[in-house]
């Protein structure tokens, strides 16, 4: 055997052990020697013998077949010039990542490049790694650090917020104090007796704030439960609403209709309550002054509570739809309002827990329709 044949068997061997897709090209970059992840490559995607095999091929002709995608096409012509450099001897080596199907989840490889000489000829050997499991992992771990910064930047709102919702009314309460203090004997009964309302008020709304935020970390940290037992659904909904009213104003303009008479139902009353006395309370809430109408409409059909809520508030922006599940997002036309972004992901939690569903429509300046169903 000569030293060339030995040379050719010895480096047969070589490519033949190494996992990765290769080939070796003349000065020409016609392929003279393919391994076997080559030719197992060739045989599952259905390729011609020849293909298969190696023969007739030309690399760099096959890189300037250029496909339809433009960022594959980039990818061949890139390879196609490096190519050419090597064999050229103006440079030694070249690697480039490429996806042969894009996306998070797709195909990707390595490929490299590295020239050579021998017996004053030129060649380069050519290999494709499959890093597709690789740049997986690099994903999840980007997107592992792009959720741990939005957390943090949670975090940091919530303390910003809570500390603001609870410093507004603790000023108000403060000052009502202060002269309650200094000026009670100046005071007629019926202002001193406002001064105590509006304290009363502001209390409420610490005390409302403090119960979404021990709910909302019962559901964040998966220790909320369920305790299912007969609810009289039509009573509920009206206890609920008049409890609203003594909150909001007795004169809301809320009718309420009732499908279903005697309406029993079977599920967590703690967690259907939570969630009609927040989506009934953000349609008092967004209606300006209560001027405009709220339907509540009730029905039990086919193993499901269906309910309605329509109001003739300010509605929300379509951008907005897709966010409002999120912890403490506020639509842009809600920000003079009283909220803290809390109600709605409370709402959303308490339906996961339920098996139920909602969704919401919306059109800005007319109002929102929220349809909520949960198994009964």
């Amino acid at each position: 055997m000569s030293a060339l044949d030995l040379s050719s068997t010895f480096l047969q061997f070589i490519l033949d052990s190494y996992p990765a897709i290769c080939s070796v090209v003349d000065e020409k970059s016609n392929i003279i020697m393919v391994n076997n992840a080559w030719r197992e490559f060739g045989l599952k995607y259905g390729a011609s013998q020849d293909t298969i095999n190696g023969v007739d091929l030309n690399y760099l002709n096959a890189c300037r077949q250029l496909p339809d995608n433009p960022e594959q096409a980039l990818v061949l012509r890139r390879i196609a010039h490096n190519l050419s450099l090597i064999l050229q001897g103006q440079r030694d080596e070249y690697s480039i990542e490429y996806a042969v199907t894009p996306g998070a989840d797709g195909q990707w490889y390595l490929l490299q490049i590295k020239g050579f000489d021998f017996d004053e000829s030129r060649y380069a050997i050519i290999s494709h790694t499959d890093i597709s499991s690789q740049i997986a992992l690099q994903n999840q771990l980007a997107e592992s650090l792009e959720q741990q910064k939005k957390m943090n930047h949670l975090k940091s709102e919530f303390l910003t917020m809570v500390a603001h919702e609870v410093r507004t009314p603790l000023t108000v309460i403060m000052n009502q104090l202060y002269l309650l203090k200094t000026k009670n004997l100046q005071l007629k009964p019926a202002e001193r007796l406002s001064r105590f309302e509006l304290m009363n008020d502001r209390l409420h709304d610490l005390d409302k704030l403090l119960d979404e935020l021990i709910e909302l970390g019962k559901y964040e940290l998966g220790n909320a439960s369920v305790n299912y037992q007969v609810i009289y659904i039509n009573q509920l909904v009206e206890n609920i609403v008049e409890s609203l009213r003594t909150v909001y104003d007795p004169q809301c303009n809320i009718t309420i209709h009732l499908e279903t008479e005697q309406a029993q139902i079977t599920s967590d009353v703690t967690q259907v309550t939570k969630i009609i006395t927040n989506l009934i309370s953000n349609a008092i809430k967004y209606t300006p002054d209560h001027d405009g109408n709220i339907y509540i409409t009730v029905s039990v059909t086919k193993g499901f509570l269906n309910l309605t809520i329509e109001d003739e508030g300010i509605g929300i922006p379509k951008a907005d739809l897709s966010n409002l599940y999120d912890l403490f997002f506020r639509s842009d036309n809600a920000h003079s309002i009283n909220g803290t972004g809390i109600g709605l992901r409370i709402v959303k939690q308490a339906l996961d827990l339920l098996g139920g569903s909602i969704r919401l429509d919306s059109e800005l300046g007319q109002g929102t329709t929220c349809t909520v169903m949960i198994p009964v």
